[in-house]
């Protein structure tokens, strides 16, 4: 479903912040073509140590059972210049209300 909307950004993660499914854009927006290739890996893996740390943050907080909605943040896009995202993220619960993870979106403003 997210796959057919083109200006978001859209990840689940694990517990251990590893990427467990991610929309094609996710894909694209971090320079990859496919899911394959981005499944498993962490921030740490996928972004630049200093933008990788606040990410991991998140992803603690998160799991932890805070939110973050419409959060204003910079992000490195394809160019490898600096931009402005528009980013909510919330805890992942199974069945048993137990977070399992976290997911979220993230859009690029100037593309808006």
């Amino acid at each position: 479903m997210f796959d057919l909307l083109p200006d978001i950004i859209f990840w689940i993660k694990d517990t251990l912040s590893r990427v467990v499914y991610a929309n094609q854009m996710f894909v694209e927006h971090l320079g990859y073509s496919n899911l394959e290739q981005v499944l498993g890996k962490s921030d740490s893996d996928l972004s630049p140590n200093h933008i990788a740390k606040q990410f991991i943050v998140d992803d603690q907080k998160v799991m932890s059972g805070e939110t973050v909605t419409d959060r204003l943040e910079m992000n490195i896009i394809r160019s490898a210049e600096s931009a402005w995202f528009s980013t909510s993220k919330r805890p992942l619960f199974d069945e048993k209300k137990l977070i399992i993870g976290s997911y979220g979106i993230t859009r690029h403003l100037q593309k808006q």
